[in-house]
């Protein structure tokens, strides 16, 4: 079932964010969106890294990522990451973790979360110590952690 875009005149998105915008998929030229949306219907895999426009769900103008608007200047989402092409206008704080390279809801590395670089795993900053004093548990967990 094609994912659809959803709202009204103030929120627009689909079923999975809140966003004024479709991005363009490099790989096929396509406007969907999210990456989810795009998956579900096409017959292939987004590359979120190669996505460079997008466009406007307000005034319909095809554009670079951006997180504004450069026709109608509406905002089009509260959170824009150029690296990994994500608009987030839920009001969920999110950042982009560098060691991941992907975005995360939560404050940030250092905030609330921490990330163990022998084995690549974001974890809540509160488990820290008790994952450092113990970290053969975290390995090969790989399930749960991911946004």
């Amino acid at each position: 079932m094609a994912c659809q875009p959803v709202g009204s005149d103030t929120i627009l998105g689909c079923k999975h964010y809140t966003r004024k915008v479709r991005l363009v998929a490099a790989c096929c030229g396509a406007a969907h969106v999210c990456r989810f949306c795009h998956d579900n219907v096409e017959d292939h895999t987004i590359d979120r890294y190669a996505t460079n426009e997008m466009i406007c769900m307000k005034c319909g103008a095809r554009q670079p990522s951006a997180k504004q608007c450069r026709e109608c200047a509406v905002v089009v989402a509260k959170y824009f990451c150029s690296v990994c092409n994500l608009w987030d206008d839920s009001g969920n704080t999110v950042y982009h973790c560098p060691f991941c390279n992907v975005c995360r809801r939560g404050e940030g590395v250092g905030k609330d979360f921490f990330h163990c670089m022998q084995c690549t795993l974001l974890r809540f900053a509160n488990h820290g110590t008790a994952h450092l004093s113990r970290h053969r548990e975290c390995q090969g967990q790989r399930g749960g952690w991911w946004w």
